[in-house]
């Protein structure tokens, strides 16, 4: 094989001469020892320069086929540049290579050994300072160690109880927080259980807030009708009577009839049994037992009367065409029963009307009462109280006179209900 005739860094050609040989064996040699000791790091010698060399043989020339012949084997020069160990790129070259380029190889070489002492340098500094520090504390006294060792037991010790201080609250802490989860589950379950019973008393009060409201409008309907009821005559709007017309009237029906004006017995049965029925009503207002001497019994415009003593002797309340004089008798036995119950209306309740009435009423009662006097003849104000066909304006009288007495009671009835609700409010 032969050797390369041009230098293999720069291209250049190189002059080879005979006495090369020797140069080359010397070189190599060179360069190995000083790779091995550099790798090693015992080497301090300097690598000289080649053309210090007594050899120095290389040159340029533009003719070295001549020496082809004589670089037979190559130069492998490797990690000249960078170190064997740690992983950098291999340079590899190949001979031969001119002064030039060879210089420059040696020169990098030399950097990198300058930089490997001063690796090792810092290394030895630091082995030797180490190796300083070991042998100081081979050489001090154990007694310090050992109390240094107590020291620190002591210290170990006393955060050993700190530890099982800490511990014991920690534990005391957890079952402080379990008692306090359970007493908030309690007090969330007493919440829980207090709204529910706010919101059933929220819904039972808005239940009786309708209710009282209910009832108080019930209550205030009720007084308004018990107002009215105050001021209202029941007796006086049942059973109205009228006494400013010829013929007197109740309940809208007339008692009496006259020549020009032809009444008919129905009508007139009527009005005397609705005057019979308020007679029996005022009696039992006013606590009077008309029962006592006279047995009346009701039955609508069909009244009849009988004595307490005759029992089966009954006269009729009501006019027909043929018991005018049993009428008559009847008239009697009722104008004797208005009288009874007008002189205990009179001593009952006589100083009453003298009270609720004023000074000019009290003297329309009193002319009233003188015009409308009972007697024992059967007369009333002075008019026989008895059916006569030939003379009916003295009967329709007698009966409107009749009428006006019934008003009168009626009249008292109404001042004593008065009387008692003024005593006794409401």
């Amino acid at each position: 094989m032969s050797a390369p005739s041009h230098c293999q860094e720069c291209r250049q050609p190189l002059l080879l001469q005979l006495s090369q040989q020797s140069l080359l064996k010397e070189s190599y040699d060179q360069l190995e020892d000083l790779l091995r000791s550099t790798a090693t790091g015992t080497s301090h010698q300097k690598l000289p320069s080649l053309d210090e060399h007594p050899l120095y043989c290389f040159g340029l020339s533009g003719d070295a086929s001549q020496n082809s012949q004589l670089a037979e084997r190559e130069l492998r020069v490797r990690d000249l540049v960078g170190g064997g160990g740690d992983g950098a790129a291999q340079v590899q070259l190949r001979y031969p290579v001119c002064f030039d380029c060879f210089e420059q190889i040696i020169q990098g070489l030399d950097l990198r050994i300058k930089q490997k002492e001063a690796e090792r340098d810092i290394y030895m500094r630091g082995l030797t300072k180490i190796e300083n520090k070991i042998h100081k504390a081979q050489t001090k006294d154990d007694s310090a160690f050992k109390a240094e060792l107590a020291t620190l037991t002591l210290e170990e010790q006393e955060l050993d109880k700190e530890l099982a201080l800490l511990e014991q609250e920690e534990l005391q802490n957890t079952q402080e927080l379990q008692r306090l989860t359970k007493s908030k589950q309690s007090l969330a379950q007493e919440e829980q259980s207090f709204w529910h019973d706010v919101n059933h008393y929220e819904k039972n009060l808005l239940g009786f807030q309708d209710s009282l409201a209910s009832a108080t409008s019930q209550i205030e309907s009720l007084k308004h009708q018990y107002d009215r009821l105050k001021v209202t005559n029941v007796i006086g709007e049942v059973f109205q009577i009228g006494t400013a017309e010829e013929l007197g009237t109740i309940g809208g029906f007339r008692l009496g009839k006259l020549p020009m004006t032809e009444v008919k017995a129905d009508e007139i049965n009527a009005a005397m049994g609705h005057s019979v029925y308020l007679m029996c009503v005022l009696a039992h207002r006013f606590g009077y037992k008309l029962d006592s001497k006279f047995d009346i019994i009701l039955c609508g415009a069909y009244c009849r009367i009988a004595l307490k003593s005759s029992p089966s002797q009954k006269f009729e309340l009501y006019l027909t065409s043929s018991n005018t004089d049993r009428y008559n008798t009847a008239l009697l036995y009722l104008l004797d029963a208005l009288n009874s119950l007008s002189q205990f209306v009179d001593n009952q309740y006589g100083f009453l009307l003298q009270k609720m009435l004023s000074e000019g009423e009290w003297k329309v009662v009193i002319g009233q009462q003188k015009n409308m006097g009972i007697s024992s003849d059967g007369c009333i104000g002075r008019v026989p109280f008895r059916y006569d066909p030939n003379n009916l304006p003295q009967w329709s009288k007698a009966n409107k006179l009749y009428l006006m007495k019934l008003e009168h009671l009626s009249m008292v009835s109404v001042l004593r209900d008065q009387s008692e609700q003024m005593q006794q409010p409401y």
